[in-house]
């Protein structure tokens, strides 16, 4: 994961990070106390959350709601890449890992 846009470059109500995860991989499960946005760039993918898997690709935007438990996984044979925009100013040490599904 890559910051892109911070606090530091100005940014007062979200910041935007570059996520790459590799085939078969995936963003482990995990819950935190705010919104996020996901624009998806390259590759294809599911998002596990909410009692719903919801497979996405290129081009495809994904809100997940605060507090909703939610995982990425790889389903495709190359990279997926995706924009991940964030309110400024979160605590990340909020961030709780889950076990595995």
């Amino acid at each position: 994961m890559r910051w892109l846009i911070t606090e530091k470059d100005g940014a007062r109500n979200f910041v935007m990070r570059y996520v790459e995860v590799e085939p078969g991989d995936d963003r482990p499960p995990h819950v935190h106390p705010w919104e996020h946005e996901i624009f998806v760039l390259k590759g294809r993918g599911v998002v596990k959350g909410g009692g719903k898997e919801v497979e996405f690709g290129a081009g495809d935007v994904l809100f997940i709601p605060p507090n909703e438990p939610h995982e990425f996984v790889n389903i495709g044979d190359e990279k997926l890449v995706f924009l991940c925009m964030i309110p400024a100013g979160v605590n990340l040490k909020e961030i709780k890992t889950l076990p595995e599904r």
